[in-house]
């Protein structure tokens, strides 16, 4: 799958790739979330440390189910991992990563999810790891 994306901050954008990270653009956010104040990280890297982010100025809100898991970092922010996160851009906002181009994501709500993939040879589904 391509990044479908635009730098005309088009409200017709439906969703946005950046490596294994998917964010759809939904009608509204679900019933029971909490704000979440920590790093405006919507992915981790394991392995190498990289981070799919928003700039700490950047104008999102990163929304969180209460149960979600934390995870602290050696640099003193916190992060939430994984799928069920949910976001308020509410201007366009630059999202990074260290070996992805950077977005330009609209004004809008969205919900974060990871890119799948189907192997054939499994008969599986499976996270793209990125």
């Amino acid at each position: 799958m391509s990044n479908n994306t635009t730098t005309n901050h088009n409200s017709a954008v439906q969703y946005y790739q950046q490596g294994d990270v998917l964010l759809k653009r939904v009608a509204a956010l679900p019933e029971g979330l909490e704000k979440f104040d920590g790093e405006k990280a919507l992915q981790h890297g394991e392995t190498t440390g990289h981070m799919h982010r928003f700039d700490a100025g950047a104008a999102v809100d990163l929304f969180v189910r209460p149960e979600a898991e934390r995870v602290f970092l050696n640099n003193g922010n916190t992060i939430v991992p994984g799928i069920g996160k949910f976001l308020i851009v509410r201007e366009p906002s630059a999202l990074s990563h260290e070996e992805h181009r950077t977005l330009t994501i609209a004004p809008g709500i969205y919900e974060m999810d990871l890119v799948r993939e189907y192997d054939y040879d499994s008969q599986e589904v499976r996270w793209v790891v990125d």
